[in-house]
C-alpha cells in the first residue's frame, strides 16, 4: 500500500514562511505501523531516530493513498500553451480580417474598384 507521510520538524527550519521544516513523502509500506516505522527509522532501528536531535520530528501524519497519480506537468503545460497560442492566433486573425474588410471597403468606395481586381 502507498502512504503519504507528512513530517514536521521542531522549530520552523530556516525561519522563513516557505515550510522548510516540512517534508512530504509517498512511501510503500505493508501497514500504517510499517509506514511510521520507516519514517522514524528510515535506515533501520540501529541507525539515527528522526525523533531525536536538532531537526527532530514533532509531528507525523500518515495517510493511506489507494491511487497515486503523477501528473506530467510539462505535457500539460505544453497543451495549455498550445491552446492559448491557437486562441490568440484566431483572435489576431479575426481582427486582421476585420481590418482588411474595412480597408477594402474604404478604398473600393474611394477608387470605385475592388482591391482583389487591381493589377500588381
Amino acid at each position: 500500500m502507498k502512504y503519504l507521510v507528512c513530517q514536521k520538524q521542531d522549530g520552523e527550519g530556516c525561519g522563513y514562511t516557505i515550510g522548510c521544516g516540512m517534508r512530504y513523502d509517498i512511501i510503500d509500506a505493508n501497514s500504517v505501523d510499517d509506514a511510521i516505522e520507516q519514517t522514524i527509522w528510515p535506515d533501520g532501528r540501529e541507525e539515527h531516530c528522526n525523533l531525536e536531535g536538532e531537526s527532530a520530528l514533532i509531528e507525523i501524519l500518515v495517510v493511506a493513498v489507494p491511487d497515486v497519480v503523477f501528473v506530467d506537468v510539462d505535457a500539460l503545460l505544453g497543451s495549455i500553451c498550445e491552446a492559448n497560442r491557437k486562441r490568440e492566433n484566431n483572435s489576431t486573425e479575426a481582427r486582421e480580417r476585420a481590418e482588411l474588410a474595412r480597408l477594402q471597403e474604404k478604398y473600393k468606395e474611394e477608387r470605385g474598384v475592388s482591391l482583389s481586381t487591381c493589377p500588381d
